[in-house]
């Protein structure tokens, strides 16, 4: 989902500072809980950034990261085509990719938080490509 830093100190109750709210961002993607692609460090308050939780994609999210379980990948540190669309169709429930869409993904140098491994779309490329032509009709 995309939000900004000043969205998500106005949900909280707790009254949160942007250093703190960071903390907790770079904390959280280090675990692998949560991933972003933009660095902590260049997020002023108002800049929105795709913001994916490992439980489950938002509705409102763009088809543009996804994790896997950090134990899948350690096995070899690798992980197939196949195995990606799997975990891919399983974060993005309705959404079939094409074998094609998975290539654009951040094979070589995904993210690796503690408990999951996330492959991404790098920014660059994904100004480049229709995603949506990467799907099959659900």
């Amino acid at each position: 989902m995309k939000v900004t830093i000043r969205e998500i100190i106005n949900k909280c109750d707790v009254g949160l500072t942007m250093r703190q709210v960071k903390s907790f961002l770079t904390q959280q993607k280090q675990q692998g809980g949560i991933f972003f692609q933009e660095s902590v460090d260049t997020l002023s308050i108002d800049y929105y950034f795709d913001l994916y939780f490992y439980i489950y994609s938002s509705k409102l999210s763009s088809i543009n990261a996804f994790p896997i379980p950090l134990k899948v990948f350690t096995n070899n540190n690798k992980i197939s085509i196949n195995e990606m669309k799997i975990y891919f169709e399983s974060y993005y429930p309705k959404k079939i990719a094409k074998i094609s869409l998975l290539k654009f993904y951040e094979l070589n140098n995904p993210h690796v938080g503690e408990s999951h491994v996330w492959f991404y779309i790098p920014k660059d490329l994904l100004l480049q490509i229709d995603i949506n032509s990467y799907l099959y009709p659900y």
